[in-house]
């Protein structure tokens, strides 16, 4: 089958550009051809009269003042923010088109009626990531396949689709267009467990939970990627620390960890906090390095100190021993649902948890975490199967 993929923009985000290659390898070894809709916010005309870049000023504020946008969303009048973002995000573009089937860019919701219409795909499959949490999506009805006919006879299913939170974040108007449009949905998988409830409540559908797709390959999979890249670490033996929200008391969490283990103390791919004029030779000093060097500090780290998602994704993966620091702002629906999975709940720590060395680096039943995973592996791969064969088109 012809398959659309629909997903966050592929940026600079190692987590969501991995779940996609791992969605597109699992159905290409389903017998399929996967294509991910590029679609992307259009960069701001450099040329855009100063009156109508203090409008979108005003306006971008607004939603960020009532909590509908992020201040990376802002539009700042003469701001380098954009073009710097591109520049971070063009790091990783050599990785994703080495290893990952693009369309052409699509900006508008237009763009991508016109795109999929002229493609005659034979299937859609929404997720992974938040693709369905409002303040992360700037085309959210495309998110639900909104640009569709109400006929189209195409096959629409979500795989692993997140909101990102426990808490639905739509208002009643968008939440009403958002429930028509789930309702044409073949089939439904979220990613968390709090998914389920959400679809029941407030799009009138059932949903089942399934992996994220990068935990449907196998670390094999993973380590081919790491071989591509050849490059040495600074350390034998040390902690790797992927934290994307620093605060003090992380910061206090991560130095009684390094204190206790008593390793040298590996940063990698933390985002960078532009402001919205900062220079980019700056902003090129400080690029995030490849994929494939973040995913050989999980597969040489002794242990790891996270806030992330699907930096406890690849520290499983490794069978490294990790921590997860509890990330408020991001949600931890996602990483309590993970981590509930293989019993490993007791891996969320605070400045209150009492931590000692036999606990940083063992305590982790690896052979039931794989017994675990391969029965979800299956799971998800019937899914796909069923929802996916060529009976249906």
């Amino acid at each position: 089958m012809k398959i659309a993929i629909l997903t966050q923009p592929l940026h600079s985000n190692y987590g969501g550009i991995l779940q996609n290659y791992a969605l597109q390898t699992i159905l290409r070894r389903l017998g399929h051809e996967p294509v991910t809709l590029d679609i992307r916010q259009r960069l701001m005309d450099e040329n855009i009269s100063i009156t109508k870049q203090f409008k979108s000023f005003i306006a971008t504020m607004i939603y960020r003042l009532q909590g509908k946008n992020r201040w990376k969303d802002v539009a700042w009048p003469f701001s380098t923010y954009k073009a710097n973002e591109k520049l971070i995000h063009e790091s990783h573009r050599v990785f994703i088109n080495s290893h990952i089937r693009l369309s052409k860019q699509l900006c508008t919701e237009e763009e991508v009626r016109q795109y999929t219409a002229q493609e005659c795909f034979d299937a859609y499959v929404v997720g992974s990531d938040q693709v369905w949490r409002p303040l992360y999506n700037f085309l959210l009805p495309s998110m639900y396949l909104g640009f569709l006919p109400a006929d189209d006879r195409a096959v629409k299913i979500a795989y692993a689709a997140s909101f990102g939170t426990n808490k639905w974040e739509s208002d009643a108007e968008e939440t009403e267009m958002l429930r028509e449009l789930a309702q044409r949905f073949d089939a439904i998988s979220v990613r968390e467990q709090s998914g389920i409830d959400l679809c029941r409540k407030y799009l009138a559908t059932d949903a089942i939970q399934l992996l994220d797709p990068t935990l449907l390959l196998l670390i094999d999979d993973y380590k081919m990627l790491i071989k591509e890249d050849g490059k040495d670490l600074p350390y034998e033996k040390f902690v790797f620390s992927y934290v994307l929200d620093a605060d003090d008391e992380k910061l206090n969490v991560q130095n009684n960890v390094l204190r206790m283990v008593g390793l040298p103390h590996y940063v990698l791919g933390v985002g960078l906090k532009l402001s919205p004029y900062a220079r980019q030779n700056t902003v090129r000093k400080q690029l995030p390095p490849p994929v494939e060097c973040w995913l050989n500090a999980f597969d040489k780290a002794e242990c790891v100190v996270t806030d992330s998602f699907h930096g406890t994704v690849f520290s499983i993966l490794h069978h490294r021993p990790f921590v997860v620091l509890a990330n408020k702002v991001r949600g931890m629906a996602r990483i309590e649902t993970l981590l509930g999975m293989f019993g490993l709940e007791d891996r969320i720590v605070d400045a209150n948890t009492s931590l000692d060395k036999d606990f940083l680096l063992n305590g982790i039943d690896w052979e039931r975490v794989d017994n675990i995973l391969s029965v979800k592996r299956a799971e998800a791969m019937r899914y796909l199967s069923q929802h996916l064969s060529q009976s249906d088109i």
